[in-house]
């Protein structure tokens, strides 16, 4: 008898041990999400802003190190790293970019439109981190959909250089096209720039 209440005894400690295990995994897999999304939310921030922060690359990798996720989607549903191609200046984004690429990055990722750091880059003029990143080895041949383009063509990065009249980038993002890929994508331009003609854009 004695057994078997010292047994029943000791299941009930090990059941209660394990609850409570289990209760404080949740709790702080909970507070980790509250956390990394806190994290997230002060890196969106700090990326949309980091023209204007005195400090913006600290604060960036404060909030990577506090768990913010570098793909994580901003208000307006883009990839945070994408975001960065196209809104900061070159220093803060060459440290973001390292600091992603070691947290598992790959630089050839695409964002949902399937438009890669190189084209956002090239879509906004920032010609200094499209250079920088044709430097690093991502490719000018990478194509991808521009959602604003009536087109369902997909598109090079040249397509905004071209565009924008940029003719030094339109130089640097010609290298590694053919020339029918170059023609095919000058064509492209004038039909998405006589489309928004017609359109009284």
């Amino acid at each position: 008898m004695k057994k078997t209440l010292l047994s029943l005894l000791t299941t009930s400690i090990l059941v209660s041990t394990s609850f409570a295990a289990a209760d404080l995994t949740t709790e702080t897999t909970a507070k980790s999400a509250t956390y990394n999304t806190q994290a997230t939310l002060m890196l969106e921030n700090t990326v949309l802003s980091s023209n204007a922060l005195p400090n913006a690359e600290q604060e960036m990798l404060d909030a990577l190190l506090n768990g913010a996720d570098f793909s994580g989607q901003t208000s307006k549903n883009e990839s945070l790293i994408h975001a960065a191609a196209s809104y900061t200046e070159l220093p803060f984004f060459k440290r973001f970019l390292e600091e992603s690429i070691a947290r598992g990055f790959k630089i050839t990722a695409t964002d949902k439109q399937g438009l890669t750091l190189l084209h956002r880059a090239a879509s906004n003029r920032a010609s200094d981190v499209a250079v920088y990143l044709t430097d690093q080895r991502l490719p000018t041949t990478l194509t991808g959909k521009y959602r604003y383009n009536p087109s369902d063509e997909e598109i090079y990065p040249l397509f905004f250089a071209i565009f924008s009249k940029n003719v030094a980038l339109t130089s640097t993002l010609s290298n590694g096209l053919t020339p029918e890929q170059i023609e095919t994508t000058k064509a492209q331009v004038t039909a998405y720039q006589e489309w928004l003609n017609s359109e009284g854009q």
